[in-house]
């Protein structure tokens, strides 16, 4: 299974559109922080884990370790493809891993 807190920009659109800033990203990143139990991956990801990740919440996250070589198979196939950075695809950038 994965998981993903959704695209930034939807959050502010939906912020705009209804004219609530309640909906803005940096306002609902407090609530998927609240529930997440997240594991700290391999010190080379780049993310800033206390901005967009927590601890000790009912969601336990990690690194997927069912399919490593299946897994790298898929970042190595957006690097060569489309250039995609080895970065936390929960995190501000959206495109990644």
């Amino acid at each position: 299974m994965m998981y993903l807190k959704g695209h930034h920009q939807d959050f502010d659109n939906w912020a705009q559109l209804t004219g609530d800033p309640v909906w803005k990203y940096d306002s609902v990143m407090k609530y998927y922080k609240k529930h997440e139990n997240f594991h700290e991956p391999d010190p080379n990801w780049e993310i800033n884990s206390d901005q967009y990740h927590a601890q000790g919440g009912d969601l336990t996250l990690s690194l997927s370790s069912e399919c490593p070589e299946l897994a790298e198979k898929f970042i190595q196939a957006g690097q060569e493809l489309y250039n995609f950075p080895y970065m936390d695809v929960n995190g501000r950038f959206d495109e990644g891993r």
